[in-house]
């Protein structure tokens, strides 16, 4: 469904009522802008109650809460996210502590969901600490983390892994952001080879104790995932599998 069809629904009518635990979200093509911005509105304009399951294993939820930290000024940062509700919180955590060594990378940020993980846990940080990347950016997203009192933390480039990889050290330099990547969400393309290129890319800028974090490892529909982490493995003796999540894997660099 085409944003400005949701628009004018709910220009015209309330967001339906009721406890809703189950909700479906089918349009034809996620990678559409349209499909985008009004997944990202009639997420928006939801009531926001408990948790709410889109297309089995998509998820959006009090994410403040989920993490079991107070809103920053009572606020509430609901949104949209694909990955399962305890790697939201490894991501939350770990983006905390890897924050003060670099910045945290994340191909791919979709409507935002994992990009407020990263940014929330890293709010202590003492620069800005945040780079997402995506061929579509919606027009949702920098209203979104400004809501969640992210201006200034998050930088946002709408393009390709590789074309930013490319251009790093000038690209980071201009936001104020490091060089080093203290954290790498991998969740883009999940083709063998593009998630190989994206391990292969980024990996020179990890230092050590630095870590990957590969979502969809598991995904019985992605296959290319496991067999590119794998494959970058077995050609970099200074990385190893760290840690399993419940839809993600864990490098870190020694």
């Amino acid at each position: 469904m085409p944003s400005w069809a949701l628009e004018d629904l709910f220009a015209r009518e309330a967001p339906p009522e009721g406890p809703w635990e189950i909700l479906l979200f089918l349009t034809e093509d996620e990678n559409l802008r349209a499909h985008r911005e009004a997944l990202a509105l009639f997420v928006a304009l939801l009531p926001r109650r408990k948790i709410y399951v889109l297309e089995s294993h998509f998820i959006l939820m009090d994410l403040e809460r989920h993490a079991r930290t107070p809103a920053a000024g009572g606020r509430r940062h609901d949104a949209f996210f694909y990955v399962a509700p305890s790697t939201w919180s490894y991501l939350y955590r770990q983006s905390g502590k890897a924050s003060f060594r670099g910045t945290l990378v994340e191909i791919g940020s979709f409507v935002g969901g994992t990009t407020l993980a990263l940014g929330l846990g890293a709010r202590g940080a003492p620069a800005p600490s945040v780079a997402t990347m995506d061929p579509i950016i919606p027009r949702t997203f920098a209203p979104l983390m400004d809501r969640a009192g992210l201006k200034g933390i998050v930088a946002a480039f709408e393009g390709s892994s590789s074309d930013l990889a490319g251009r790093w050290a000038s690209w980071s330099a201009s936001r104020g952001l490091r060089s080093e990547v203290a954290l790498l969400f991998v969740d883009g393309s999940h083709e063998y080879e593009h998630v190989l290129e994206d391990l292969t890319l980024w990996s020179p800028f990890i230092p050590s104790g630095g870590r990957i974090v590969a979502h969809d490892y598991f995904h019985p529909l992605q296959p290319g995932v496991p067999r590119a982490v794998e494959a970058f493995l077995a050609g970099r003796p200074d990385f190893s599998m760290e840690k399993y999540l419940a839809d993600a894997v864990v490098c870190l660099r020694k």
